[in-house]
């Protein structure tokens, strides 16, 4: 019984890996190269038989002892648990998909924990972004997901009773490459991204929950003085020379405008999406930054580089979990410090990542978000955040009042904007990616 469920959950796993990997060649997130990427997709497949193993492992704890006395009932669990994990695959393979980020406890955290304490505020915020995705064709492949590993497992019982020597070896092999050989290149020539190829669902999962208690056994003494606050030099070669160098000091407004979410590669469509924003790095004097890094896809990650300029602790938690009150001179503080008058606008709720425990030891005179903004009650919105232009008419009225009030004070001003949380369309946009193309224009209009 332990072969069976074990070459069954091999072989789901294996295709949840092929699966992904005919995504990843397709070129539907850039260009790579294969050598670079092939070699340790083989390398971690170790990580894949450890996970079948598990599986295996699961079913065979009950299908086991109640083989001889209730076959019927022992063959029901196995064939629960193979749907069970079928399903599990299917929902890995989209997450990686969409997101980009694989199904762990740190994913877990942020949409149940961390994203928004209020009542409910998860629950909304899952029910108005996932929602979309649940079209036909994945209600289709959930259902191909949960029939195939139990399908397979029955067909394989009266057929396989045990496996050579060959194949045992070839196993042992891979798990001692994976738990051997990968963690000593990770730095080295296996230091590139692969879509998550390198990684198994399972043993990702459970280990982002180990992680946790065995890092606190194993914990020195000596901790850093202040470990969430890392001076890091870029893990990528910078190409060409500091933008600064052709800017004039001067003593200027400035306005900072965050759009989340959205990668610098969707601005050079054509048509442009965005033509002011286009315009503005043509025009004299402008600075353009053309990359921005974070570990992690986490508005707080971001969001940290952003008013510090320096990386975040490289964990999961972001710093208003951790360390909300950090010394790091941010940004709004230096310029405060400077003379400036300072301000917050934000299409989002500052409840979001707990963001507002970090903001509030900014120093920004000003800080309005979702709830506050003037013209909130009857506006448009959904659980990510409201209407842009609400936002941005308080921006305007805050700028036009320090001009008019203030004239001798320049002021920071940050607009974040909250709209590329969701489907979005523009010029030039492709269609049909994610969701059946009529049910994408759909979801797109409705957000």
């Amino acid at each position: 019984m332990f072969i069976v469920n074990y070459l069954t959950a091999l072989a789901a796993t294996l295709a949840f890996k092929l699966a992904l990997f005919s995504y990843a060649a397709s070129g539907a997130e850039g260009i790579t190269s294969a050598l670079a990427w092939y070699p340790r997709l083989v390398l971690c497949l170790g990580w894949d038989v450890l996970s079948s193993a598990i599986v295996a492992g699961v079913a065979y704890a009950i299908a086991g002892p109640l083989a001889s006395r209730r076959p019927r009932a022992a063959l029901a669990w196995s064939l629960a648990v193979q749907s069970a994990y079928g399903l599990f695959l299917i929902v890995s393979y989209h997450i990686a998909v969409i997101v980009g980020a694989p199904l762990d406890k740190s994913a877990i955290d942020l949409w149940f924990f961390y994203a928004d304490p209020s009542p409910g505020g998860a629950r909304r915020l899952l029910a108005d972004s996932v929602a979309p995705y649940f079209t036909p064709s994945f209600f289709a492949q959930a259902a191909v997901a949960l029939l195939a590993p139990p399908l397979l497992l029955a067909w394989q019982r009266s057929r396989v009773r045990a496996v050579g020597r060959p194949f045992v070896w070839s196993l042992g092999v891979l798990v001692l490459l994976s738990l051997g050989a990968v963690p000593g290149l990770a730095n080295g020539v296996l230091a590139v991204h692969t879509f998550g190829l390198e990684r198994s669902p399972l043993t990702m999962l459970l280990g982002s929950y180990l992680k946790g208690p065995l890092r606190v056994l194993h914990a020195r003494e000596a901790a850093p003085a202040d470990p969430f606050c890392l001076d890091l030099t870029s893990p990528v070669p910078v190409e060409g020379t500091d933008p600064l160098i052709a800017a004039t000091a001067k003593r200027t407004n400035v306005v900072l405008v965050i759009l989340e979410s959205i990668g610098a590669r969707l601005l050079a469509s054509a048509p442009p999406p965005m033509p002011f924003l286009d315009g503005l790095e043509r025009s004299r004097g402008a600075v353009l930054f053309a990359a921005h890094y974070a570990h992690w896809p986490q508005t707080m990650k971001a969001a940290f580089d952003i008013w510090c300029s320096e990386l975040p602790d490289p964990d999961y938690p972001p710093i208003t979990e951790v360390n909300p009150a950090i010394p790091c001179v941010s940004v709004s503080e230096a310029l405060k410090a400077a003379g400036y008058d300072t301000a917050l606008f934000t299409s989002a709720d500052f409840a979001f990542d707990r963001q507002i425990r970090f903001l509030k030891h900014r120093r920004l005179d000003v800080m309005l978000d979702r709830n506050d903004l003037p013209g909130h009650e009857t506006a448009w919105h959904n659980a990510w955040g409201i209407d842009e232009r609400v936002t941005l008419s308080a921006v305007l009225d805050w700028t036009a009042r320090e001009r008019r009030e203030r004239p001798d004070h320049p002021f920071f001003a940050v607009y974040n904007m909250a709209a590329g949380h969701h489907p979005f369309e523009f010029p030039g946009s492709p269609s049909g990616r994610w969701l059946d193309s009529e049910t994408e224009h759909v979801a797109e209009l409705a957000t």
